[in-house]
């Protein structure tokens, strides 16, 4: 079956005829319309089907992004604390070195520090010469007067070279070194640090 219409036109030509044929002819014009709605529908399924498949596409691209930011950023930081690590015995060091500078000892430190020079000599330290800074001395003996008598063998010596806060035993054996410098030193080291 076929329709046919006629369109009227002012010129020469009189008519023009339009004949559909098909499914949508048979229909009438709701075949036209049912035909333009399929046409739709199809369009939008692929339309919607395209921009799926970009954003799907567009999230794996964002995913191996962020993966990537994540590896980097773990990277920087690892590389980051093992810089600190590596400075951190230094800083902790020249901090040491600043606080103890102006540091005011007083008798009992200074006994101290004593005490273990002499403790590291050994058991009988006799025969030891004992030097100090001439202010510590001056404390040590303000601390323990009768020092020289109850220790015979011990001999104490101001020594201006050396720093506040440690000394130094001279024994036949050698030198024993309990400088606050060689201790500050020792603690840089037992941190794994090169200072």
């Amino acid at each position: 079956m076929s329709s046919t219409e006629s369109v009227r036109l002012p010129h020469l030509l009189q008519s023009i005829g339009i004949r559909f044929d098909g499914p949508a002819a048979e229909r009438g014009g709701e075949g036209v319309e049912n035909l333009l709605q399929a046409e739709y529908q199809r369009g939008y399924d692929e339309g919607a089907a395209h921009v799926n498949q970009q954003i799907l596409e567009q999230r794996n691209e964002i995913s191996e992004m962020r993966a990537l930011l994540f590896e980097n950023a773990e990277k920087a930081v690892q590389t980051a604390v093992g810089e600190v690590r590596g400075a951190l015995p230094k800083l902790v060091v020249q901090a040491v070195r600043r606080l103890i500078k102006d540091f005011e000892w007083s008798a009992e430190s200074v006994a101290r520090a004593a005490e273990d020079v002499l403790a590291e000599a050994g058991i009988d330290p006799s025969e030891i010469e004992l030097r100090l800074n001439p202010r510590d001395l001056e404390l040590l003996r303000d601390l323990d007067p009768s020092m020289d008598e109850r220790h015979p063998g011990v001999k104490l010596v101001g020594d201006p070279r050396l720093d506040r806060g440690g000394c130094e035993g001279i024994t036949r054996f050698g030198k024993i070194d309990g400088r606050i410098s060689r201790k500050i030193d020792r603690l840089g080291a037992s941190m794994g640090g090169s200072v």
